[in-house]
Parts: C-alpha cells; structure tokens; sequence
C-alpha cells in the first residue's frame, strides 16, 4: 500500500550511491534513516541488490515512493520566455522548444518544464525546461531494477537542495540563496530562490585549476544567465558534497560568509549524524520534494509509459460510501416505525382528514423504497471494488522480482494484464497457481529490443479469492 507519509531519495553519483528515507509528520519531516555506498559501481550485482534490500527491509520501509535524481552534467536546462497567450497550447510549445535545443526524435530525449512567472503586465510567460537523453533515464531505470527498486520520478538531483531550505524548521527566506556542490573533480553551483525556481551550473575541474577561480567563473556563468535585478542580496553560501570541508575556509577567505549546509539548516535527521547531510543532502531533499505540495512534486524526466502501473485503494470515497450505506439500511429499517406512527395518529383525527395524511405516507414509501434500491447498488458495487483489490494484491505477492506489470485490466469475471519479465513463460504457471485466477492465458509474449525483456499479454479467469 502506498505510505503518502514516507518517501526514499535516491542520488546517483559516478562512484557513490546515496539512499535517504523520509517522512513527513505533524511537526515535520525526519529523516529515518540513510545508506551510503561508496564506489558502488564496482560492487557485484548480487552484492549491490542485497546491500540496498537489506537496508530496504530492516528499515521497514516502502518502496512505493521512490525519487531519483540525475546530476546536473547529464541534463540541458534552459529557460525561455514565451508570449502568454501560448499558455493553452503549452505542451506543444513546449515540444516545439525541445526540438530546437536538441535532436527532432521524441525517443531520443526526455523532457519536462516548469513554470516560473506569469507577467501579466508584459504579458510574458517564463519557462524552465530541462531535458536528459532516453539513454540516461533508461541506465537509471535499469540500475534500479538491478537493486530491485521501481522508480516513481526522476528529477535534476539539485532540486533536492532546493527542497531542503524550503523546508527546514527555521522556515523560509524571501531572499535566494547560493549552494556549492563540492566534489574532487567538479563543482556545481546552485541557485535556490522560492519553490519555483532552481537554476545550476556543473563544471569539471583539472588538478592545474585554481578552486577560487574556478568558483568565481561558476558564479559569474550563473549571475549572467539569471535575472537578479530585484534582489538586494543573497541569504548565504552554503557547501555540499565529498570536498566541502577542505574548500569552506577557502572560499570564507574569497567570498565571505558560507557554511557547511548540515550548520546551515535546522532538520530533525533522526539517529542520521549532522554531517552526514552534507552528503545526504541531494536525496533527502528529493524524497521530501514528494512529500509537499509545489511545482517540484509534479516534475518528473521520466515518461510515464516507464512507470508501473499502480492501483491504491481509495480510502475517502469508500468510507463515503459506506456510510450512506449504513445511513440508507438504517433509514430502510426504521420504515414500519414511521408508517405505524402515521396510522396511529391517523385514527385520533377526522376521516375527511385521513387521506392527506395516507398519500403523505404512500409518498414516502416509495421514496424509501428508491434509497433501498440504491442501497442495494451500492453494497454491489464496493462488493466489486474488494475484488478488484483482492486480485491487484495476489497479483503483486505472486509476481517475482524480475517482471513488472506494465497494465492491468479487471472485468466482472476475467483479468488482463500486460508487462515485461526475463522470461515471461515461467510465468504462466506462477499465475496458475494463484488464488484468485484461473485458466491463464497468453495473448501473445514478444521480445522488447530497448529493454531486452519479454513482453507479455496474459488473459485469466477470476476465481473466488477467499
């Protein structure tokens, strides 16, 4: 079941793998708990998947809500400014863009955009669009499912740090603030200014670069491609990443003021050690990005084809149900009480009175009688919702680790699902063998180049599940 308070971060780096779990309560979000891996890949397969579904399980956690970020060197982000009224055609406008930045085949890229402002006044509209390779979020899907875990989103990884001051418990700035990704070998700078906007420069240096001018090439690089005309200055610099440590006096010495992000920000990190979330930062913020309510928590690189298809039950509309259910039973059988009331009145007044008085009555058991049959719909229908929920659950405890169903279809008595799987006829006697379903059949299995997987169609009969 999918857990609207709990989210896991994931950051993948060149050589480290870094995994957050977070949830969100009444005073906030915490930390859970946290995974560091690194130099992960050069760790067998087997190995690597026992490492990530150890800490999975131990911890308890849901896998249901999982976030991926992708670093800012293998994403192009630009923003445009469009004329306002293009709003309505916005997706296609938006296409028409990403053609121009790079190549016309919409399988080659992934895309998505944000909006940042809507100027009335100059009737402008402007766009943030990011776009990665195909290539890029199919290794990310891929190296996930290799550790047994389904993405839900894949988002720029700097988003996260952008999660993170908009969140932390000393609150929020009007003011922007500048945070230093520091590794070995590179340097991303980013620029975090409301929940709207997130804007990086990546650089990689060389052992011969200067760290100081190199940081000031970045900041100049980003202050030139960023409207800052209205702001009076920054909130701070704050550093992150492998390399932070040895390069915040240096660039105190240069720039002033700047911190280490984990001094810089009140966080509840649980039994996480502060400076952890210097390297934690990225995926913690990611996993809180699906926790709240802005622009970010509907960003997402990764088509939706992509995603597995989920199916949650719906708890306020049932409960609705199931009370005017209870309301239309109980109404249904205190119907002798008001007709008996009625006639016991009826025979304390005048006979020229009475019949008002029996129409009123008669009136009122057919409108009694409507709300028992809708009643009766009612039980009907959220009977057929159970079993729909009971097949989706026999179908996810039956489906082994390296198949996903892509679509699942429920009828009144039969069953169809799509999806793709390492060897899709071992799982027609896996099917078999289930509760709910019988007479498993398969439509068609064919083999997907792009995922080298088994793509399969199997039709199945419902059973009793019980």
């Amino acid at each position: 079941m999918l857990n609207l308070n709990a989210a896991v971060g994931i950051e993948v780096g060149e050589n480290r793998l870094v995994l957050s779990a977070v949830t969100k309560g009444l005073r906030g979000f915490k930390v859970a708990s946290h995974l560091i891996l690194e130099d992960f890949r050069n760790l067998d397969p087997a190995e690597l998947h026992k490492k990530v579904q150890e800490f999975v399980s131990t911890k308890g956690l849901s896998t249901e809500n999982v976030i991926v970020g992708i670093g800012r060197d293998q994403v192009l982000v630009k923003e445009v400014e469009l004329p306002l009224e293009v709003e309505e055609n916005l997706d296609q406008v938006v296409k028409f863009q990403v053609d121009k930045l790079g190549p016309s085949d919409d399988s080659l890229v992934c895309y998505d955009y944000l909006v940042l402002n809507r100027n009335k006044v100059t009737k402008k509209l402007t766009l943030q669009i990011v776009v990665t390779s195909q290539e890029t979020v199919d290794s990310l899907v891929k190296l996930l499912a290799n550790m047994g875990l389904q993405p839900t989103a894949i988002r720029l990884s700097s988003v996260g740090l952008n999660q993170i001051m908009g969140s932390h418990q000393d609150g929020k700035t009007e003011y922007p603030a500048i945070i230093v990704c520091c590794e070995k070998d590179s340097v991303e700078v980013v620029l975090v200014d409301g929940h709207s906007r997130n804007f990086s420069l990546h650089r990689t240096s060389n052992s011969q670069e200067d760290d100081t001018l190199l940081l000031s090439s970045v900041l100049d690089d980003l202050f030139s491609q960023v409207d800052l005309r209205n702001v009076d200055h920054v909130q701070g610099i704050y550093l992150v990443g492998s390399a932070s440590e040895e390069k915040v006096e240096l660039i105190r010495e240069r720039f002033g003021e700047a911190e280490l992000l984990s001094d810089g920000v009140s966080l509840d990190l649980g039994s996480m050690p502060r400076g952890s979330l210097d390297l934690t930062g990225c995926s913690v913020g990611l996993a809180i990005s699906a926790l709240t309510r802005n622009p970010f928590s509907k960003f997402d690189l990764m088509p939706p084809e992509m995603g597995l298809a989920r199916s949650q039950f719906s708890y306020i509309p049932t409960f609705v149900l199931v009370g005017l259910m209870i309301f239309l039973v109980g109404l249904s059988a205190g119907r002798e009480y008001v007709q008996n009331s009625r006639l016991l009145a009826g025979y304390e007044i005048h006979a020229v009175e009475m019949k008002p008085l029996v129409d009123s009555v008669t009136d009122i058991r057919g409108e009694v009688d409507q709300l028992s049959h809708l009643a009766t719909e009612l039980r009907t229908m959220f009977n057929g919702r159970q079993k729909v929920l009971l097949v989706l659950k026999e179908l996810t405890e039956v489906i082994p680790r390296d198949a996903y169903l892509q679509n699942v279809r429920i009828e009144t008595s039969k069953v169809i699902m799509t999806g793709f799987s390492d060897n899709a006829s071992n799982l027609i006697p896996i099917l078999q063998q289930s509760k709910c379903l019988t007479n498993v059949e398969s439509k068609y299995i064919t083999r997907d180049r792009r995922s080298g997987k088994d793509k399969f169609s199997f039709e199945a009969n419902i059973d009793d599940c019980s």
